[in-house]
């Protein structure tokens, strides 16, 4: 009897962990299938930017200034603190907004790229820094990349150390002196909006 009893309180056991291990794989799939999904997204609105037609709009902050200046026709403010790209979809709903510190000195660049669904809910955020230096080919790319689900949960955080070319450096990142840089990722395009400041100049 007791033989019997620790057969089966073996085989539950068996069955427990088993189950466990199917449930944290399948759950593994699906993350990793809404990861892909997501990447894919980002992908397309990168490409959306890269073309740089009329749904970008393009925006400057001055020194001293709280309101946006739209830059059209190549004018731009004597100086800025920030530039903004502001990418709206076909629908007219914002899917992209890159706030990009001016580098006065102009050894480094950063870029800060929000990314929103057709809810305006972030779903990716870039935080990109580029420094001058003597390494191969002068320049060199910190990038890292966080994707989010509905919620604002992070799914997912990639770091990138890449060349101009943007190929793998195989260094160490604190032989490069790369800037503090310091962000905040809001969690859908209006508190976005909000906190960079956005108003429009009457």
């Amino acid at each position: 009897m007791q033989n019997s009893f620790l057969v089966l309180s073996w085989l539950l056991t068996c069955y427990i962990q088993v189950n466990k291990a199917y449930s944290s794989r399948k759950q593994a799939d699906l993350k990793g299938a809404v990861i892909r999904r997501l990447e894919i997204k980002k992908d397309s609105i990168d490409k959306l930017l890269e073309k740089r037609g009329k749904s970008v709009l393009v925006y400057a902050k001055a020194p001293g200034r709280k309101t946006w200046i739209a830059i059209t026709n190549d004018k731009w403010p004597d100086k800025i603190d920030y530039t903004y790209n502001v990418l709206k979809n076909a629908s007219g709903k914002i899917i992209l907004i890159a706030q990009i510190p001016y580098s006065e000195s102009g050894d480094w660049d950063i870029e800060h790229l929000s990314y929103f669904d057709e809810g305006g809910k972030i779903f990716a955020f870039v935080d990109k820094q580029s420094i001058f230096t003597d390494y191969k080919g002068g320049i060199v790319r910190e990038i890292s990349t966080r994707y989010f689900d509905e919620n604002f949960h992070q799914l997912k955080k990639a770091d990138e150390l890449v060349d101009k070319d943007f190929k793998p450096v195989r260094v160490d990142k604190h032989n490069f002196d790369f800037r503090d840089d310091q962000f905040i990722i809001y969690k859908n395009a209006n508190e976005c909006l909000g906190g960079y400041g956005f108003r429009l100049a009457q």
